[in-house]
């Protein structure tokens, strides 16, 4: 062995050799590497733009003249379209669909049945709020039959008994007194603000492990009740929908007599039972602020869901469009491991094409070059195949070093 390394032919060749060998498995290992912190990723981009006539168109010709019957939205039961309204409320609807974002709601277009990457068109827009106002309409039970509030100037001097079943539109335990929905005489008929205002007040059953703050005030008979001032501010707005985030611009107010319609909405109705259930667990807090604030929200849905009556989806106006969807996959991996992998193919082969270039003028580095393609596949060869490959140029070189070797030696 010592005679093999004291040849200078034999030394370039171990020199090669394992140089190879070493590159080899550097290369395996950063392979291995860049691999492993490699990732799937699937990149959602805009396709093809499929434009509509669809819009949503609001009836402009509903009756003003009268508050409970013959509106758009209203008749002696109290609810027209129910259907449409339950499923809009519950947010079922395969034309509409309600969006809460913005501290409001979001009365949009349902989302096109493709793969839609996004969607844009008209919609209407209703920021709601509510504040306790049991203190400052000095709301107070005096007996089973009554308890009683008068409101301030500032609140319209509102005042009754918040016990009188005999109201008009009282669904059992709830009440709405719309008091932005005024008759003018000289029209003849009602005209409503924007935003809209009511007087809401609400019962529920006391649960005697809750502490309640003072605007739940007890009634006689064990129940609580609470005062609040609502409103509504509503818009028309354009909005785009872009995986999944909704922006959206105001565009254009809603009409006199859209704005009755709505305010009609926001009053009497079944449906305001509904959104005083829905937010019944969170009376057990105790706190009438957070009430108010979830209740302002579940008070808007139910408004929009009853003012969606008058509203069509398949309006002529157009605006409405969406983009399909095209999923193009890719791979990713840290940056880290594409240096280290680009560092371990590039250094040596610049090395290797520094030689191959220096090679045309120096014939002793053509050997160096051919030991350096032959001597790690002959070494394979040799150990495991061989006998299969009796021709192989590398394989009658191995020989040919195996003879020199035992001539040496």
């Amino acid at each position: 062995m010592t005679a093999c390394f004291s040849t200078g032919q034999v030394r370039k060749i171990a020199i090669i050799v394992a140089s190879v060998l070493v590159w080899q498995y550097a290369i395996t290992a950063a392979d291995l590497f860049l691999h492993a912190n490699a990732i799937e990723n699937s990149q959602r981009l805009p396709g093809l733009i499929i434009s509509s006539m669809r819009s949503l168109e609001i009836a402009t010709n509903c009756d003003e003249t009268e508050l409970l019957n013959n509106n758009c939205i209203s008749n002696k039961r109290g609810i027209l379209y129910i259907t449409k309204s339950l499923e809009v409320y519950r947010n079922a609807s395969n034309s509409f669909k309600v969006w809460r974002s913005d501290n409001g709601i979001y009365f949009l277009h349902s989302p096109p049945q493709e793969n839609a990457y996004s969607y844009s068109g008209s919609g209407i827009f209703l920021q709601s709020s509510c504040i306790p106002i049991s203190s400052v309409c000095n709301l107070k039970a005096k007996n089973s039959t009554v308890t009683d509030f008068f409101c301030p100037e500032s609140l319209w001097s509102v005042s009754g008994n918040v016990l009188d079943t005999s109201l008009i539109g009282y669904t059992g335990d709830i009440y709405s007194n719309v008091t932005s929905t005024i008759f003018n005489s000289n029209l003849g008929k009602y005209e409503a603000s924007n935003p809209t205002h009511a007087i809401i007040y609400i019962h529920y059953s006391k649960s005697p492990s809750t502490n309640y703050d003072s605007e739940f005030v007890t009634n006689v008979n064990g129940n609580i009740t609470i005062l609040l001032h609502c409103q509504t501010y509503a818009s028309i707005v354009d909005y785009k929908v872009t995986l999944g985030l909704l922006e959206a611009f105001p565009s254009e107010n809603l009409t006199s007599s859209q704005m009755f319609i709505l305010s009609v909405a926001s009053g009497l109705t079944p449906l305001m039972h509904r959104a005083k259930d829905d937010v019944e667990l969170i009376t057990y807090e105790g706190n009438s602020t957070l009430f108010a604030n979830l209740f302002a929200q579940q008070w808007a849905q139910a408004t929009v869901a009853r003012f969606s009556g008058i509203v069509q989806e398949n309006g002529t106006d157009g605006g409405y469009s969406y983009v399909l969807e095209i999923i193009k996959d890719q791979t990713i991996t840290s940056l880290s491991a594409i240096l280290i992998y680009t560092t371990v193919i590039i250094i040596p082969l610049l090395i290797f094409s520094y030689i191959c270039l220096y090679s045309l003028f120096n014939r002793h580095l053509n050997w160096i070059l051919a030991e350096f393609f032959c001597t790690p596949r002959r070494l394979l060869y040799h150990v495991l195949i061989g006998n299969h490959y009796v021709d192989d140029g590398c394989l009658k070189s191995s020989i040919v070093q195996e003879g020199k070797l035992k001539t040496i030696k």
